[in-house]
C-alpha cells in the first residue's frame, strides 16, 4: 500500500546545524549511520532520541550522487548549515516495519513520488526533501515524516 500524501506549507524557512556530505545511493545508508553518531556526539545525553533530527537531500532523484545532510534546529558554531526555504511540501508519514528498516521505508517513499506521485499531481521537484526524526521514530511502532519541496509545474 502506498503512503497517502498531502501537500502542507512552511510557512518560514529553517536553518539547520549539522554536517554535510556528498553521497549517493549505494553510499547513503552508512553516511547517515555515520553522520548521525557525529552529530549525536555534539548533544546531551538523551537529546538525540527526544529532539528532532533532520535528515536532508538536495537534487535527489533516485539516481546519481545528491547532498546529504544530517543536523537539528540547535546552533552549533563549529557546526555547517542548511537551509529549509519556505513554500510547499508533499509530505507523507513513513511506518517501517522495523525500526532498523529507516533506509527501506524511505526508498520505496522516494520511489512512489518521483515515479508516480510527482508526474501526475502537476507540480515539480523544488530540489529539496527532508525526513524528520523525533521521539515517535523510536520504539516498537516507530515513525518519521518525509518532506519534498514542490512547485506548481505550470
Amino acid at each position: 500500500m502506498e503512503p497517502e500524501i498531502d501537500i502542507v506549507e512552511l510557512m518560514k524557512g529553517m536553518v539547520l546545524f549539522g554536517l554535510w556530505r556528498d553521497s549517493d545511493l549505494r553510499l547513503v545508508r552508512r553516511d547517515v549511520s555515520g553522520m548521525m553518531g557525529l552529530y549525536r556526539e555534539f548533544l546531551e545525553p538523551g537529546e538525540f532520541e527526544q529532539g528532532r533530527v533532520f535528515v536532508v537531500t538536495e537534487n535527489d532523484r533516485l539516481e546519481g550522487e545528491f547532498r546529504l545532510f544530517v543536523g537539528g534546529e540547535r546552533m552549533f558554531p563549529e557546526l555547517e548549515q542548511a537551509w529549509i526555504p519556505p513554500g510547499l511540501f508533499a509530505h507523507l508519514v513513513l511506518r517501517p516495519r522495523l525500526g532498523i528498516a529507516w533506509p527501506a521505508a524511505v526508498k520505496r517513499a522516494k520511489r512512489h513520488f518521483y515515479s508516480t506521485w510527482l508526474p501526475g499531481s502537476g507540480m515539480r521537484s523544488g530540489g529539496v526533501d527532508f525526513q524528520l526524526l523525533s521521539a515517535e521514530s523510536h520504539g516498537k511502532q516507530p515513525r518519521s515524516h518525509l518532506y519534498f519541496s514542490v512547485v506548481d509545474g505550470g
